[in-house]
């Protein structure tokens, strides 16, 4: 990053208040927020929806996925309450130096994701010929209509998750270690193996499978901080993070975190699909890195 000016640099609004006890105490002020917010809501679909914990822990129906993905709106409030009271900014200037979303990075990552998708449906459709017959599952396809007028709310909702997880983990940690350390392993990969390690789920997905989403997720945040800083902006990373999770409203796994899904795999969690699953998009992210690197960026 050393051919940018330092009022330019991703990192720029957060030097000013580096100091590691404002972001450690920060960091535990947003937790507390996002956990403040789950119980809330969860509180109210359980007392007056009558859903069950399966439903608001899993997101297996579309309510549930939908009070899941709005929990996260307590991370933008302990964000926007950190921020003032700690470091003294805004929260715009998550967004990066200029104070705003580049949208033009927003799509950019956001079609970037949309190919990779294509070509992951097209992979998909010729695992029944080429996989073992015990791997490959009959998938469960959802009532249209339903999913239809789901379809704006699960996309708002969506969009309020993946910018709490983005300006959180590639926003408020990435700047504030980023200003105080040179070190890639402290500003990046420790912040990513974090992100990894919140996805970690032994009891749903099996040891191998949620080592393997945890690696998966790590790898996905290294990236997402390598693009991050070499564009100065957060935006790149919310398309590309918005078009994976919007991706689970056409394909999903049955009973967890499938119920925006309208096609929905029966393959067990803990299975060889999932494994092959993730081996495959790890592959799909290092591929779709060097292609950034080398065609789009140009490092």
């Amino acid at each position: 990053m050393n051919n940018f000016k330092s009022s330019d640099v991703f990192w720029a609004p957060a030097l000013k208040r580096p100091q590691l006890w404002r972001t450690a105490l920060g960091a535990v002020l947003i937790v507390a927020a996002s956990l403040l917010a789950t119980f809330a809501l969860f509180f109210v679909a359980a007392a007056y929806f009558g859903l069950t914990e399966d439903e608001l822990m899993n997101g297996g129906s579309p309510l549930g996925s939908a009070l899941a993905f709005l929990s996260f709106i307590g991370v933008h409030i302990g964000l926007l309450f950190s921020l003032w009271v700690l470091h003294k900014r805004s929260y715009r200037t998550l967004f990066g130096a200029s104070g705003k979303v580049d949208w033009r990075h927003v799509k950019q990552g956001f079609l970037f994701v949309t190919a990779f998708f294509a070509l992951s449906v097209l992979i998909m459709l010729a695992e029944p010929f080429v996989l073992p017959s015990g791997m490959v599952h009959p998938v469960i396809f959802g009532a249209f209509m339903p999913w239809l007028i789901w379809l704006p709310i699960a996309a708002a909702v969506i969009f309020i998750q993946i910018s709490a997880e983005e300006l959180f983990f590639r926003g408020y940690l990435l700047q504030q270690l980023r200003a105080r350390s040179q070190s890639f392993f402290i500003y990046a990969a420790l912040p990513s193996l974090l992100f990894g390690l919140l996805h970690f789920d032994a009891e749903s997905y099996g040891i191998l499978n949620a080592l393997l989403y945890v690696v998966t997720t790590t790898l996905i945040g290294v990236v997402g901080c390598h693009v991050t800083l070499h564009t100065g902006n957060i935006g790149a990373m919310i398309g590309v993070h918005y078009g994976v999770n919007l991706s689970t409203l056409v394909f999903g796994a049955d009973g967890f975190g499938g119920g925006f899904s309208l096609v929905r795999t029966t393959a067990p969690l803990d299975g060889a699909y999932f494994t092959y699953s993730l081996v495959l998009q790890a592959a799909l992210v290092l591929w779709g890195y060097w292609i950034w690197r080398r065609k789009i960026a140009k490092v």
